[in-house]
């Protein structure tokens, strides 16, 4: 079958302004989403609640809730590379991964423990469309 995956664009407010989370590896130095492969069975929510709960501890209380907004995107992919398209190519019958991504609103305040190999950033929204592509 088809296998699923699902991502949390994580948004925040500091000053007023929009800030999307984002999660940054130190050893390749590339920037993601949250989230990951889904259990079979499993619904999106369920699957990104655990996903959530396991790289973003919420380090205020073991039972934290995350608020999971609506579906903003669906990628697809042919085979298992990295490369995913917002369609199914029309010369591709049978998709082999689908990656749907989703809102989340964070609290006012909240901390987190993230993994030793991963930082966390806040990225401000004006910054992702202000750089030039490098």
């Amino acid at each position: 079958g088809i296998r699923r995956e699902v991502a949390a664009v994580l948004m925040v407010q500091d000053h007023r302004f929009p800030h999307v989370l984002v999660l940054k590896s130190r050893k390749m130095a590339s920037f993601f989403l949250p989230g990951g492969r889904l259990r079979p069975g499993e619904s999106d929510a369920e699957g990104l609640q655990r996903k959530l709960t396991k790289k973003l501890r919420a380090a205020s209380s073991d039972d934290f809730q995350w608020d999971i907004g609506e579906k903003i995107a669906s990628w697809w992919s042919p085979d298992f590379s990295s490369h995913k398209f917002p369609y199914i190519p029309a010369h591709v019958t049978k998709p082999k991964l689908v990656l749907n991504v989703y809102t989340v609103q964070l609290k006012a305040s909240c901390s987190f423990a993230v993994m030793n190999n991963l930082d966390i950033l806040a990225v401000p929204l004006f910054e992702v469309y202000s750089r030039p592509v490098r």
